[in-house]
């Protein structure tokens, strides 16, 4: 019973084999292919192509070319540019939820070193963003005080940014503008501020 078997499929593709190679190669030949002078003569199979598109093939071949087949006057110039960059994520209120009332207000600069680097802090700005008021909100108004204050809210920015731009690299973080202010608090009742 197996042997049968076996020799049944082996009949089967061996049949296979013999109409694979016993049928026709469909494909450009003599009788559907135009000379460049003529008009486009259109057989069964053929594809159908304008004569106004091949009369402009023509023109293009006989202008100066390149190796990828396009004019160099076609091509545009790619503008090299060149690190470092600077990106500014804005000025933010970062409100404290343990300290109610008080917010820290800051602006992000960013330097990167390369245009790979710039593309993946505007690809993640959002996160970067969130990130910040995430820190904001874990702080207290008298840890954040001072420039000992802002310089551990810089290193934890820092540490998070680089958990987000992980191909990339930051050069630098800068907080401009790094205050503790007293912000009004909303009256929960009315929708209104005190």
């Amino acid at each position: 019973m197996r042997a049968a078997l076996i020799t049944a499929i082996l009949l089967v593709m061996g049949f296979a084999y013999y109409l694979f190679q016993s049928a026709p190669v469909r494909g450009p030949s003599k009788d559907n292919i135009s000379s460049p002078a003529s008009k486009v003569i259109l057989t069964k199979g053929a594809r159908r192509i304008a004569e106004q598109r091949v009369e402009e093939d023509h023109e293009t071949e006989a202008a100066p070319s390149t190796k990828e087949g396009a004019r160099e006057e076609d091509k545009p110039e790619k503008k090299v540019e060149k690190g470092p960059f600077e990106i500014n994520l804005g000025t933010h209120t970062l409100h404290s939820r343990p300290d109610r009332g008080q917010a820290i207000r800051v602006t992000v600069l960013l330097t990167v070193p390369d245009a790979k680097s710039r593309k993946l802090v505007y690809l993640q700005r959002r996160s970067l963003t969130r990130i910040l008021y995430f820190l904001g909100a874990k702080r207290r108004a008298d840890g954040a005080r001072g420039p000992a204050g802002k310089d551990r809210f810089l290193r934890d920015v820092a540490v998070r940014f680089k958990n987000v731009i992980r191909t990339g690299t930051i050069d630098r973080i800068e907080l401009r503008d790094y205050e503790v202010i007293a912000v009004d608090l909303p009256d929960l009742g009315t929708g209104k501020t005190k």
